[in-house]
């Protein structure tokens, strides 16, 4: 007996659906830590998920300006791409790190 893998026009739609028009932030709903980490006048992000996935983030460029600290750039960058999302600790004793490695929760809004 030969099984099919035929989808019909419904289930191709529904399958669509599912896969294109759920929401970014359900997409996140496991992250678990952010790595930030400054080479070449940029910022590389490394997203690490609950279940030990790991997958690179959106990079960014680097701020030069002395008044904008390293810390700075990558809590904007956390509060502008993955909104709801916090680190549990702010390493303030560590403004101007070339890498950042922050746990992070999803917050209520």
């Amino acid at each position: 007996m030969r099984s099919s893998w035929l989808l019909t026009a419904d289930s191709l739609a529904r399958l669509h659906s599912a896969l294109v028009h759920r929401p970014y932030a359900t997409c996140m709903t496991d992250l678990q830590r952010l790595e930030f980490e400054e080479r070449d006048e940029q910022w590389y992000i490394t997203e690490v998920y609950s279940d030990g996935r790991s997958q690179p983030g959106e990079p960014f460029m680097a701020s030069g300006h002395e008044r904008y600290s390293k810390l700075d750039q990558v809590m904007d960058r956390i509060k502008d791409k993955y909104p709801g999302y916090r680190p549990t600790r702010i390493p303030y004793d560590k403004v101007n790190a070339k890498r950042f490695l922050l746990e992070v929760v999803k917050h209520a809004e």
